[in-house]
C-alpha cells in the first residue's frame, strides 16, 4: 500500500488536495514582483545583490506564475458542465478583483489628485479594462492576464483530449513564433504536468539515485544561467523554461517542499494574486501620503525603505480582504448559476 505522505502528494497532483509548497513559491513569485518594483520606482541600489541575481525580475516572476497556471489547470472536465464551471471560475477570479482594484485605485487617485479625469472617463476605463483584461491603467501591472485567461481556456478544452501533448507542443511553437510568449509559457506548464505524471509512475526509483541529485543540481545551475541576458521575447520564453525547470525540481525534493510549506511563505502564497494586483496602487498613495508628511522630517534612505515596508504591509491586508471577498462572490455566483 502507497503511504498517506505519497497519497496525498498523488491527490494534490490529480486536483484534489492543495500543495502547500506550491504557494510557498507563489509568495517568493508576488515578492520578487513586488520588490522589482519598488527597486525600480524607489531607484534602490542593490549593488552587488544586483548582480548575483541578475535575471530574477518580475517578469521571470510572470513565467513562474504562468508555468504554475498551466501545470494546474492541466485536469480533465468530468463534463461540459464542469468545463464551463471552471471557465467561469477562473473568469471571476480574474475580472472580479480586477474591477475592485481599478474601481478603488480610481476613486483614491481622483481624491488625492494623483490623477485627474471625468467620472464618466474613468467609468468607462474600469468597466473596460477590467471585463475584457486588457490593457490597464490604473492596475497596469494586468498586462498578463488575458494570456493568462486565454491559456487556460486553451488548456481547460484540451485537458484529457487525444494527442494534447502534440497539440499543445504544436501550439507552443506557432505562438512563440507569433509572439504570444505568454500564452506559451502557460501551455510548457501543462506539458510539464503530462511529464511529471508519467515519470513520477514509471520511474520512481530515479528519485533516490545519487545521479538524480546531480542531475537535479545540473538543472539548477543551466535555468539560472538562461535568464542573465536583457529583457526581450526570448529571454522570456527562456524565463519560462527556467521556471518549468525549478518547478520539475521542487516536485522531485522532498527538502525543498518542506522548506517552501513553512506557514508564512504558504500563507503569503494564498493572496499572490491579489497581492500582485494591489501592489503598485498602494505604493503610489503610500509614496504620495510618506512625502507629503514625512520628506522635510526623515533622511531620503530612511523614508524610502518606510514607504517600503508600509506599501508591503498594506498591499498584503488589502490582499487578504481582496481574496475572501472574491472567494465569496465566486461561490455566491457559481451556487446561483448551478
Amino acid at each position: 500500500m502507497p503511504s498517506s505522505e505519497k497519497t496525498s502528494q498523488e491527490n494534490d497532483i490529480s486536483g484534489k488536495g492543495r500543495l502547500i509548497w506550491i504557494d510557498g513559491i507563489k509568495f517568493l513569485l508576488a515578492f520578487l514582483v513586488f520588490f522589482t518594483h519598488m527597486s525600480a520606482m524607489l531607484s534602490i541600489d542593490l549593488g552587488v545583490f544586483g548582480q548575483v541575481f541578475y535575471g530574477f525580475t518580475g517578469k521571470y516572476a510572470v513565467a513562474g506564475f504562468s508555468v504554475i497556471l498551466g501545470f494546474f489547470a492541466n485536469k480533465t472536465a468530468k463534463s461540459n458542465s464542469d468545463l464551463s464551471i471552471r471557465i467561469l471560475r477562473r473568469y471571476v477570479q480574474f475580472v472580479f478583483p480586477l474591477l475592485i482594484v481599478t474601481g478603488m485605485t480610481s476613486i483614491i487617485y481622483a481624491l488625492l489628485n494623483i490623477e485627474r479625469n471625468s467620472i464618466l472617463i474613468a467609468l468607462n476605463r474600469i468597466l473596460t479594462e477590467s471585463f475584457l483584461v486588457g490593457e490597464n491603467s490604473y492596475c497596469p501591472q494586468a498586462w498578463c492576464i488575458k494570456d493568462f485567461f486565454i491559456a487556460s481556456l486553451i488548456i481547460y478544452v484540451l485537458s484529457g483530449k487525444r494527442y494534447r501533448n502534440v497539440i499543445w507542443v504544436l501550439l507552443f511553437i506557432i505562438l512563440t513564433l507569433a509572439g504570444k510568449v505568454w500564452i506559451a509559457v502557460c501551455l510548457l506548464g501543462a506539458i510539464l504536468k503530462e511529464i511529471h505524471v508519467s515519470t513520477n509512475k514509471k520511474l520512481p526509483f530515479e528519485k533516490y539515485g545519487v545521479l538524480f541529485s546531480l542531475l537535479k543540481v545540473s538543472l539548477i545551475a543551466f535555468s539560472f544561467m538562461i535568464i542573465r541576458f536583457p529583457e526581450n521575447l526570448i529571454t522570456y520564453l527562456f524565463n519560462g523554461i527556467s521556471a518549468a525547470l525549478l518547478l520539475w525540481i521542487c516536485l522531485n525534493s522532498s527538502v525543498l517542499k518542506r522548506i517552501l510549506s513553512v506557514r508564512i511563505l504558504s500563507a503569503g502564497g494564498k493572496i499572490s494574486f491579489e497581492f500582485f494586483l494591489v501592489h503598485i496602487g498602494v505604493y503610489n498613495v503610500t509614496k504620495f501620503v510618506m512625502d507629503l508628511f514625512l520628506s522635510d522630517s526623515v533622511s531620503h534612505n530612511i523614508l524610502v525603505w518606510i514607504i517600503v515596508l508600509a506599501s508591503f504591509c498594506i498591499s498584503a491586508g488589502l490582499a487578504y480582504m481582496l481574496s475572501l471577498l472574491t472567494k465569496r462572490i465566486n461561490k455566491m455566483m457559481i451556487s446561483h448559476m448551478w
